[in-house]
């Protein structure tokens, strides 16, 4: 994530010396990437008042980086083929270990356990997982273990 800190369109981010003389510039450069890949900036010559909020900025960042999506977009399939809403698995992966998790027929099949559900059963546009499943997918991401959903197409779907 680029750091840095204000630039003359956000006067709220400044910089000032202890000895009340400020650099010559903002870093242009470096404002217009954090600005452009939602970065993190801070005011670092705030002295040590700045570094707890920015690196709670940071680690904030990073987990919001790092988060799994718990509603999939169903993607077109391929031409001239059809998509059966009967032959649809969802499997959570992390590393090596990959692990099917059922179809609960609807948002009100979740209950506490694992599971998915099409958004609309007369017209999917998605797939969501369940609060257990969303849960445990964001359990599987992190920057040494980066997890993932699945979404699996031709097998017929395994249900609770």
């Amino acid at each position: 994530l680029p750091i840095c800190w204000g630039d003359a369109g956000d006067p709220s981010v400044i910089c000032t010396y202890p000895d009340a003389t400020s650099p010559p510039s903002s870093g242009l450069t470096y404002t217009t990437l954090v600005n452009q890949t939602g970065g993190v900036r801070a005011q670092i010559c705030d002295g040590s008042n700045a570094w707890a909020p920015f690196f709670d900025s940071v680690a904030q960042a990073v987990v919001q980086a790092s988060a799994i999506e718990c509603t999939i977009a169903i993607p077109p399939p391929p031409m001239g083929e059809e998509l059966d809403f009967a032959k649809v698995n969802v499997q959570l992966v992390s590393g090596n270990d990959e692990e099917i998790i059922p179809n609960v027929g609807g948002e009100q099949g979740c209950g506490d356990g694992e599971g998915w559900y099409y958004d609309d059963l007369n017209a999917p546009m998605n797939v969501v997982l369940c609060p257990a499943s969303c849960d445990h997918a964001q359990e599987l991401a992190g920057p040494n273990q980066p997890g993932k959903v699945e979404v699996l197409f031709g097998c017929a779907t395994i249900v609770q």
